[in-house]
């Protein structure tokens, strides 16, 4: 399965045709390693820029709290769900790692701090109850967060090589 994924991934990367149809499929693979399954829409506008401010600016950076952390996952859009289930996308078995206080960065254990306090029935929840509802969550949160301000008309581009800007 690795070395097909490899595979494809790769070809797909050179061949700007490929493009729609790795965006599609991508999903499919972790499906079948267990992960979570989404449709990945396709057709979204990108920058013809980068901007390490605005990555700065918009990204939490590892070292906030709790209540920073809703805070800036709120001030786009995105809820106490969303903050749970996306930052566990980093690490396979997040939730039971902050359970046994292993979070990874300060910020991942800011999660769960084991005194009933912000997210940690939620993140309890997902890791012991019912961890196939964090798939479907995750899943929802990502799609969520694809569609976050979206570049329409001139602006940006529809890209050919996901990598790179059009000529």
């Amino acid at each position: 399965m690795a070395t097909l994924q490899s595979f494809f991934l790769y070809f797909a990367a050179l061949t700007a045709i490929l493009i729609p149809v790795r965006a599609q499929l991508t999903p499919d693979f972790y499906d079948n390693l267990g992960g979570p399954w989404y449709k990945v829409l396709l057709g979204r506008r990108d920058s013809r820029t980068a901007s390490n401010n605005d990555a700065n600016t918009n990204l939490p950076p590892p070292f906030f709290n709790f209540s920073q952390l809703l805070s800036n996952f709120q001030s786009h859009g995105l809820n106490l769900t969303d903050l749970v289930v996306l930052s566990a996308g980093h690490t396979i078995g997040l939730a039971r790692d902050l359970i046994a206080k292993k979070g990874l960065l300060h910020s991942d254990q800011e999660l769960f701090k084991g005194d009933g306090s912000g997210s940690d029935r939620l993140v309890k929840y997902y890791g012991y109850v019912n961890p196939y509802k964090f798939l479907t969550d995750f899943s929802a949160s990502m799609i969520k967060m694809g569609n976050m301000k979206p570049l329409t008309g001139t602006d940006g581009e529809i890209r050919m090589n996901c990598r790179k800007v059009n000529n």
